[in-house]
């Protein structure tokens, strides 16, 4: 249904910054730009800034625990 409301979606990272914790532990901020085009009006973009915690398995490959959204601006 929501595939039908737009032409086109395009999800990017930007800034991204990673600080490892520990052996087993990293946190990762990044900026993510939402562009969306929808059928029937005009373009729109909306950019949050992500924290992403994660940690190590037992395969040694890095899986998400956690995303939070920052405020980056507030009023």
């Amino acid at each position: 249904r929501v595939r039908a409301m737009f032409t086109a979606l395009r999800l990017s990272f930007h800034d991204l910054k990673v600080t490892f914790r520990n052996d087993k532990e990293a946190e990762a901020v990044v900026t993510a730009r939402l562009m969306l085009h929808p059928r029937d009006g005009e373009a729109s973009t909306d950019t949050r800034e992500i924290t992403a915690v994660l940690v190590r398995s037992e395969d040694n490959s890095w899986r998400f625990r956690s995303f939070a959204e920052n405020d980056v601006m507030t009023r």
